[in-house]
């Protein structure tokens, strides 16, 4: 026998994760993959496999795992086979369970949907005297495999899937047309006592029911009802709100994640009374008037914030250790997936447990959360600083770091568009050098108007990006900025940038100048020194464009907007 090494994972993970329409349903997504991965592990470790990474009791795992072995032939296939069966029959144990709860009796095509979503693959590599290149080796096989897709096609005619259209939908909240024969409803007493579950209309394949249901399985350790975007976009509104009225907790309570309907009242829009309790509006009205009374602003928009380590497939399977440590490969794969385990668990807890936003995951050198839209960027400027210096990242020549997607987006934009946008806004970060380290920002308007822009985490002086962008949005947020603004300087700029003239040395008397005329007209009168530290910060994110106008001007349109709701913050409009 000799001593081999075994690779484990689940797919898809984006695509399974990122079907939503509300966030509970991202959330479900997330945990589930997660629970699955947990299940693999610890029947690889029962069955005797030495686990390398990630740790045993991490809170919440990656979608792959590594592990040592030193076992016949014939038993660790058996073995693999044992641990890719124990897949699937929990996700076909968490359906049944689920289906028995809610009250419903699912059909066989149910349990066909559950069995043919998820591809698990595995492979060993035996481990020879030179332990980093058994690893890529590993690796290498892994993505071999991956690229022949084995599947069975399901014929299925009929309405699809709110969640997953690939699918007939086989669990309804009412017959509709085109609802396949084998379809089951839920009953009205159910929909009655648990209205949060279902909406009129939505019917769900085998997949979307367990994801909208999973709460039903999960009892510890599980948040049967995560924030709605309206509720995190108004969370800092909340906070201040209970420092100064310590009454309206209960009001707020009670009103769940029906935020909603206090933005409904601020647009002087009236409560449908068919379909919020008496208790609700009751409750809705109270933490307005004492948002109004107290002159606090709840913005309607919120941030989506999520991060991926640059490299780290490479970091991984060849780091670049500094000599004088003298760390094995395996020993450093061990502590970076212990240290990234402990940063995962640190992130949740600081942030779930504050009033700046809600994880949605976090698993080590990955992370996505709904943020407050004045914690977001902080936020994301702390956890990138405290990535960088986890202790393993100073066994390397160069330091971790990661790259990042931020979408701000109005809480009322479809969920399922700005995740996509977010994945999109992180991949343009990805793209933006080979050093990365570098994030992308779109703002998507309620309008229906969207302005991106891409971004490294430092300068061209090795200056921190994101303090440089708050420090702008903080100075700016005192004065009032018109929407014509950026338009202005913008059409300026470009009477003189004709035909791609470098524009640099304009950049002062075109840009800062205008800036001081707009901020001299304000109530509040802009003084020299808080006039440079604008022009500075101006300067520095121009260069860092490498003098591109529109793109300086795109990031300058998104930094306005921001000034301009935090401006908002104090002052309640009526």
């Amino acid at each position: 026998m000799r001593e081999e090494l075994f690779i484990f994972t689940i797919t898809p993970v984006q695509s399974f994760i990122s079907s939503v329409r509300k966030t509970q349903d991202f959330y479900a997504g997330s945990y589930l993959l997660s629970h699955l991965c947990k299940v693999a592990l610890k029947t690889a470790a029962d069955n005797g496999f030495k686990v390398v990474f990630p740790e045993e009791n991490q809170k919440g795992i990656p979608n792959r795992f590594v592990c040592k072995l030193d076992i016949s032939d014939e038993e660790k296939m058996k073995i693999s086979k044992e641990i890719e069966n124990s897949v699937a029959n929990e996700l076909e144990h968490i359906g049944k369970t689920i289906a028995r709860k809610v009250g419903i009796t699912v059909p066989e095509e149910f349990y066909i949907q559950l069995n043919n979503y998820f591809k698990v693959y595995w492979v060993f590599t035996e481990i020879a005297e030179d332990y980093r290149y058994s690893h890529n080796s590993l690796i290498k096989r892994l993505s071999d495999i991956k690229t022949t897709r084995t599947f069975i096609q399901i014929n299925e005619k009929g309405r699809k899937c709110s969640l997953f259209p690939e699918y007939n939908a086989l669990v309804g909240y009412e017959r509709r047309p085109f609802m396949s024969d084998k379809a089951v409803y839920l009953s009205k007493e159910f929909i009655e006592s648990n209205p949060v579950y279902m909406e009129k209309g939505e019917c769900l394949s085998a997949l979307g029911f367990v994801k909208r249901f999973l709460n039903f399985y999960f009892i510890n350790n599980y948040e049967n009802e995560f924030f709605s975007t309206s509720k995190i976009a108004a969370l800092s509104g909340i906070n201040n709100l209970l420092k100064l009225d310590k009454s309206i907790e209960k009001e707020i309570r009670n009103l769940g994640n029906d935020f909603g309907l206090v933005y409904d009242l601020k647009n002087k829009i009236e409560i449908n009374n068919k379909i919020f309790s008496d208790s609700k509006k009751k409750s809705a009205y109270k933490i307005y008037n004492s948002l109004s009374n107290n002159k606090i602003s709840i913005s309607p928009y919120y941030a989506i914030i999520k991060f991926d380590g640059d490299n780290m497939g490479k970091i991984y399977s060849n780091p670049d250790l500094k000599v004088n440590d003298k760390v094995s490969v395996i020993d450093f794969q061990k502590k970076l997936s212990k240290d990234l385990c402990n940063f995962a668990d640190y992130v949740k807890e600081k942030i779930d447990n504050s009033y700046t936003g809600k994880v949605v995951y976090a698993g080590g050198e990955d992370f996505m959360g709904f943020l407050t839209l004045d914690c977001a960027l902080g936020e994301l400027n702390y956890l990138r600083n405290k990535f960088e210096n986890i202790e393993s990242s100073k066994l390397l020549n160069k330091r971790l770091t990661f790259s990042a997607g931020i979408v701000i987006v109005h809480y009322k934009t479809p969920l399922s568009e700005a995740i996509k946008m977010v994945e999109s806004m992180e991949k343009e970060a990805k793209k933006i050098d080979k050093g990365k380290d570098a994030f992308g920002i779109a703002l998507l308007k309620h309008s229906g108007e969207i302005i991106k822009g891409k971004l490294k985490f430092k300068d061209f002086k090795g200056g921190n990006m994101l303090d440089i962008i708050e420090s702008l949005i903080d100075k700016l947020s005192k004065y009032e900025i018109s929407k014509s603004f950026i338009y202005k300087i913008n059409q300026e700029f470009g009477l003189i940038a004709l035909e791609n003239e470098d524009v640099s040395e304009y950049f002062d008397e075109m840009v800062i100048n205008r800036i001081k005329v707009y901020l001299n007209n304000s109530e509040k009168k802009i003084t020299s020194s808080e006039l440079d530290e604008i022009s500075a910060c101006l300067k520095n994110i121009y260069y860092a464009k490498g003098g591109n106008k529109k793109e300086f001007f795109d990031i300058l349109s998104i930094i306005t907007f921001l000034s301009r709701e935090r401006g908002e913050k104090y002052a309640v409009k009526n």
